[in-house]
């Protein structure tokens, strides 16, 4: 079994035995991590200009943030998340990177006032 699946099954099973679980997402991750410019052309993709004609000149696009359902995405994504942790250290730094799963934290708590210091 891979690490990710094991590290999200200790994660359940800490939920499942405390008396506070945290669920959270990272609202719209992927696009919250951009391209570098010189990455961008690789992220090209074609348009019909008008698309009520189907013989319309295609116009090109490129994404400035990394693309969701690439292959590559969720490393990406874990890597940035991981080098913000590092350079920003703290506990709730720490607690999110032992329980993030691509753009999700399950974390859990035995005591309240613990909870509350994680919580914004």
């Amino acid at each position: 079994m891979d690490s990710s699946r094991i590290k999200c099954i200790r994660a359940g099973n800490r939920a499942a035995v405390t008396k506070f679980a945290v669920t959270t997402n990272i609202k719209k991750a992927f696009l919250q991590v951009g391209l570098h410019k010189s990455d961008r052309d690789v992220t090209r993709f074609f348009w019909l200009s008008d698309p009520t004609d189907s013989t319309s000149p295609f116009t090109t696009y490129r994404f400035k943030s990394v693309l969701f359902g690439a292959t590559c995405s969720p490393f990406i994504l874990n890597a940035t998340l991981l080098k913000h942790f590092e350079e920003n250290p703290s506990p709730t730094a720490s607690r999110i990177t032992q329980d993030l799963f691509v753009d999700n934290v399950l974390t859990s708590f035995t005591a309240e006032d613990d909870l509350m210091q994680f919580l914004p």
